[in-house]
């Protein structure tokens, strides 16, 4: 007899073929007196037409938030609004709705976000209410019991990462510890709950985002020390912990979102002043990304999540 796998990216009853979509939600804009308006909005991408259509939104307003999923939800989490959140929002992909999930246990925005078919991972972020720095806290989310509880402390405070990861490990990269941007990695382990030191990323960055599949993570986009956005990718393999430059995107965002499946990553929106719904599409066999269909809003500081096969079901 077969062996049953629990974990399936086309469950029985799905009404949207899993690994075939990401989901991007929440996010930011400034208006015309500078006033910050913030989004519970969503945007469902289909690969196979490059096209965006508005999805339901979630349960919560947030900025500055993350995502990650398994094969049947996607669960955004922390963010700002009026202050740090602990918040998330369960969106079930197969009937487009979104519902309050359990909240994290740390207050935070600006986090990564990394899982696999049972737990997600939410680590490091901005303290801006109380500290005003990076922290190195993590947050290990279940998806059976939508409960949260305090992972094992990544090695140094990070801030504004990208994170991306396989079924077995989530990698943090770039970002800020304090004043001082990054490019180094953390790998953390989901089965042990530990966090390691990686091979460093190709460039030093911040505010960027990252997609991938079971052997490499795309970390792409975001920002120097002297503010530029920038279409800058590094190529992450798992196996050796080493990473090398590849293509760039097709425009530059700081910060962007970024989701995918086993062959694309869909880097969405930009946080920089000028925001945007764009997207680029980036192909791993090749290393090359070209312009995608708009996201169904404008927005900066999003999320995004998908069903990726090899990473987060089978």
């Amino acid at each position: 007899m077969p062996l049953v796998q629990p974990f399936q990216c086309e469950p029985f009853f799905s009404q949207m073929p899993q690994g075939t979509f990401a989901l991007f939600g929440g996010g930011q804009t400034v208006n015309g007196s500078d006033d910050v308006i913030y989004y519970s909005t969503t945007s469902i991408y289909t690969y196979s037409s490059n096209t965006a259509a508005a999805g339901s939104n979630l349960s919560y307003i947030a900025g500055a938030l993350a995502a990650t999923s398994n094969f049947t939800i996607g669960v955004f989490g922390a963010g700002s609004y009026d202050g740090n959140l602990n918040t998330t929002s369960i969106y079930t992909y197969v009937t487009n709705t979104a519902v309050a999930g359990g909240n994290l246990s740390y207050y935070i925005s600006s986090p990564g976000a990394a899982g696999n078919s049972t737990v997600g991972v939410f680590a490091g972020g901005y303290d801006g209410g109380n500290s005003g720095s990076s922290v190195s806290t993590t947050s290990v989310y279940t998806y059976s019991s939508n409960t949260a509880v305090a992972g094992d402390d990544l090695s140094y405070n990070i801030g504004w990462e990208g994170a991306a990861g396989n079924s077995t490990i989530g990698v943090f990269g770039g970002g800020i510890d304090d004043a001082k941007i990054l490019s180094t990695t953390l790998i953390y382990t989901y089965s042990s709950n530990t966090a390691v030191a990686g091979g460093n990323l190709s460039y030093s960055v911040s505010n960027l985002a990252a997609a991938g599949n079971s052997t490499i993570g795309v970390f792409g986009g975001g920002d120097t020390a002297s503010n530029n956005s920038l279409s800058t990718t590094s190529i992450y393999t798992y196996s050796s912990n080493t990473a090398v430059t590849g293509g760039n995107l097709s425009y530059s965002a700081s910060p962007p979102a970024a989701a995918g499946n086993s062959t694309i990553g869909v880097f969405g929106g930009d946080g920089s002043e000028n925001y945007k719904s764009t997207t680029s599409v980036y192909t791993y066999a090749t290393n090359t990304a070209v312009a995608g269909g708009n996201l169904s809003y404008i927005t900066g500081n999003i999320a995004g999540c998908a069903p990726n096969p090899g990473v987060n079901c089978y």
